[in-house]
């Protein structure tokens, strides 16, 4: 997660995993770093025709998806049983629990 807070310094944070995803503002990475980061460091993410991106996560089993602008505004939308969007990307803020 991106950290911008000195009193931190010195302490090491895995930086997040993107899986490719380009993220089109410091504000929109940061949101989308809180949203997986609240529902368990792993989720996925994807452009969408404006520029935003769509970010689907996971939430006592149940599959949440959140839009998210250029400028961090975050919002919930419905998730829909087609879906014929661009393909959706792995973003990690943590490492995978071993097995």
């Amino acid at each position: 997660m991106l950290n911008l807070d000195t009193s931190t310094a010195g302490v090491w944070n895995e930086p997040t995993r993107l899986g490719g995803w380009q993220p089109r503002t410091v504000a929109q990475l940061d949101a989308v770093e809180r949203l997986v980061d609240e529902h368990g460091g792993f989720g996925r993410v994807r452009e969408t025709a404006r520029d935003a991106a769509d970010v689907l996560v996971r939430h006592w089993g149940r599959r949440l998806l959140y839009q998210v602008d250029a400028s961090g505004g975050t919002s919930r939308i419905e998730l829909s049983s087609r879906d014929n969007g661009a393909p959706w990307l792995e973003v990690r803020t943590r490492a995978a629990d071993p097995d």
